[in-house]
Order: structure tokens, then C-alpha cells, then sequence
């Protein structure tokens, strides 16, 4: 009896406590002064005190376009699988062929730790290489992923500053990058005719869909005999006209000209 009168008086005095220590809350306020300035923002600047990768805005924009981009996540294992495609988490052989070899590469990379491997052992219809469908990133409690599909979206007046790292073994002929439905109908391509020697080497260019394509692909392939090692990047999108611009990485693949009126494809729709 004595404990629970004792536990009675010590729960009022808390409520009472709480309820006094409302009573004195100082309302907090905010004045802005919208006739008075700091200073100048410079318009080149955009998101550099927010992170925009993977959830951290769960379903809405973020800076990188392709999902494992570069390399790092290995193949995904499944019991049930019995074949495996040699090509990185998230991303898919463009065609599987005996003559196609597809090797994530942890001995030669551009950018640690990992490289995509290309090979097209003999004179073939069909090209070697990978691609990608779109992705939205997600918490993991949501996909074990971390990833749901969600197709690329491409549309004429949208353009992609495309920056691919490439190393060369014995390819005599170009690395093809392409946006499509498949390798066989691309509403953009670009073909690189590599550098001689055997380094690493930076290649660049611009990508503008021809056509709108509701579940488009970026794909990157070769098509004649030959080795080579890519590491693929981030892209964001833009529209023509005069956009802000964000800072250009050295190790990315594929970036666009324009933040301001940038659009984060393979999130929905109502993100502009």
C-alpha cells in the first residue's frame, strides 16, 4: 500500500513538473529580412550542403543515374541461379554468346577496386557488352537490393555529356555507348575510336535522344574482336538552355550539362 501511494504522489509530481515546465516554454522565432543581404550565391552551386546520393531524399532526385556504376558491388549470388553473367550487380549482358566474356576485374581498374571486363573472342552478329534499365535506389528494408526497377525514361531536347574511362588490350575496333530500347534500335549512340597503347584514357562526348523511350537502356559495347576494360559513371539529365552546371568529377562517365534544369530519370515522374 505504501509503494503504490508512494508511486501516486512521485507521478503527479512529474505531471505537474511537465506541465509547469510547458506553461514557461518561450514561443522560438524566426525573422528573415528580405531587404537585407549577406552576399551573392554563386549560381555554379548546387547541393553541396545536402547528400544527393542513393534514399537520403527517399523517391526523389539524387545524383547518380546508374546503379552501381562503378563496378564495386560483385554479381549477386542466387542458390537457384545456376549460371552467372559475369557482369556487376545491376547490370545485364547485352547479349549472351559463346563468344562473349564478361569478367569483373579486380586486378586492372581505373578508379578502385573493380573494372568491368569486355571481351568478344571472334568476328560475331551480335556485340559484347553490358547494360542498365533503371533503378530507383531504396532502403534496404524495402529491397534487400537496395534497389527497385524503375526504367529509364529518354526524350528528344535531353542531352547526356557522356565520360567513359577506357583501357585497351588488343580492340582494333571503337566502344560503342548507346540509349535504346536495345543495341539494335538506339535513340543515341556514340563510338569512340580508341587511343593507341594500352593506358587508361578518358573518353567524352554528348548523347541526344532521337526519340522518346519509355524503358530505355545505357549500354556500352564492342562489336568487333578484342579486349577492353571500362568503367562506367553518374549521369544526370537536362534539357536545352541556359542551366547551371554541377562540378565535374574526373572519375565519372556520364554527366549532363545542366543542373538547374536537371531531371532525375529513373525516379518518378513528378520529380522535375
Amino acid at each position: 500500500m505504501k509503494k503504490a501511494v508512494s508511486f501516486s504522489i512521485s507521478l503527479v509530481l512529474l505531471i505537474c513538473s511537465c506541465l509547469n515546465a510547458f506553461a514557461n516554454q518561450v514561443l522560438a522565432s524566426i525573422n528573415v529580412q528580405l531587404n537585407e543581404s549577406l552576399g551573392v550565391i554563386d549560381p555554379k552551386i548546387y547541393g553541396h550542403f545536402t547528400e544527393l546520393t542513393l534514399s537520403s531524399f527517399e523517391g526523389s532526385i539524387s545524383s547518380e543515374l546508374l546503379f552501381n556504376r562503378k563496378f564495386e558491388i560483385p554479381e549477386e549470388r542466387d542458390i537457384n541461379q545456376i549460371i552467372f553473367s559475369g557482369a556487376a550487380a545491376a547490370w545485364e549482358p547485352i547479349v549472351v554468346d559463346s563468344k562473349v566474356s564478361l569478367v569483373p576485374d579486380t586486378q586492372v581498374f581505373y578508379s578502385p577496386s573493380r573494372s568491368q571486363r569486355i571481351t568478344l573472342s571472334d568476328e560475331s552478329d551480335v556485340p559484347a557488352g553490358i547494360q542498365q534499365s533503371g533503378y530507383q535506389f531504396v532502403m534496404p528494408h524495402l529491397s534487400r537490393n537496395q534497389r527497385v526497377d524503375n526504367p529509364f525514361h529518354f526524350a528528344p531536347g535531353e542531352r547526356y555529356l557522356v565520360r567513359l574511362a577506357i583501357k585497351r588490350k588488343d580492340l582494333q575496333g571503337p566502344v560503342h555507348v548507346a540509349l535504346g530500347e536495345s543495341y539494335k534500335h538506339p535513340v543515341a549512340k556514340l563510338s569512340f575510336q580508341l587511343k593507341q597503347g594500352t593506358d587508361w584514357n578518358v573518353y567524352s562526348g554528348e548523347l541526344r535522344p532521337s526519340e522518346p523511350i519509355e524503358k530505355g537502356k545505357f549500354m556500352i559495347f564492342i562489336d568487333s574482336p578484342g579486349t577492353v576494360w571500362a568503367l562506367s559513371g553518374r549521369s544526370q539529365s537536362g534539357h536545352n538552355g541556359d542551366c547551371g552546371r554541377l562540378e565535374e568529377k574526373t572519375r565519372s562517365a556520364m554527366e549532363t550539362d545542366g543542373t538547374v534544369c536537371a531531371r532525375w530519370q529513373a525516379l518518378p515522374n513528378s520529380v522535375r
